[in-house]
């Protein structure tokens, strides 16, 4: 738990460090959108081996409490360029494989998003893309691996300042044909295991628009 709280308190101080900087880049006119946020992250499938076994065995990743940050900085119209970073602990355990709990799926992305407006003032919709990495890792080791988003989601303001953003997202990472596994003590190793593991996120955060 303190770990996890020294994760999103160092998130936190870095976004708003970045968004003071893009503020000061972006031109006066136009609002940038900083958005901390708690998420609840699913699926993805992984393998792990035991010693002596044949071959990685498919597991699922077990459902659970994921954090991040969104940062929107426009580019021109309804368009923003949009960076994303979202992090999972999770644990995972399969038949005959003892329950392994420090495993963490990190993804940093970056891309474009759309505002689509609607009758209500208050409230838009949004259509994102976005590219990068995907970083699993367990037992102090890791492997990255190419990624993908897409997703939608609704902005409600408040006001001009303070609003709240949600947002649902399939997250993609391309794994190739697998390979790189990392060690998670007791004999077992993780990897990548197929050619794509796939996840899905809804998230909720407090969105402040600079």
């Amino acid at each position: 738990m303190i770990e996890r709280l020294r994760h999103v308190l160092t998130l936190t101080g870095v976004l708003y460090f970045a968004v003071g900087v893009l503020c000061l880049a972006s031109p006066s006119a136009q609002a940038v959108d900083l958005v901390p946020f708690v998420g609840f992250r699913f699926g993805g499938d992984v393998g792990t081996t035991t010693q002596g076994a044949q071959g990685p065995m498919s597991v699922t990743l077990d459902a659970a409490a994921s954090y991040g940050g969104v940062i929107d900085v426009p580019l021109s119209g309804p368009r923003s360029i949009e960076f994303y970073y979202s992090r999972q602990q999770t644990t995972l355990g399969s038949p005959g494989v003892a329950q392994i709990h420090d495993v963490t799926m990190s993804v940093l992305h970056i891309g474009l998003v759309d505002a689509y407006a609607t009758d209500n003032p208050q409230l838009t919709w949004l259509l994102a893309g976005t590219f990068g990495a995907t970083q699993l890792t367990a037992a102090g080791s890791d492997e990255t691996k190419p990624s993908i988003g897409l997703g939608g989601g609704v902005i409600w303001m408040a006001n001009d300042h303070i609003g709240i953003r949600g947002d649902l997202r399939a997250l993609l990472t391309f794994s190739g044909n697998g390979g790189g596994a990392i060690a998670c003590g007791g004999g077992c190793s993780i990897s990548f295991h197929g050619s794509l593991v796939a996840q899905g996120e809804a998230s909720v955060g407090l969105l402040v628009r600079f």
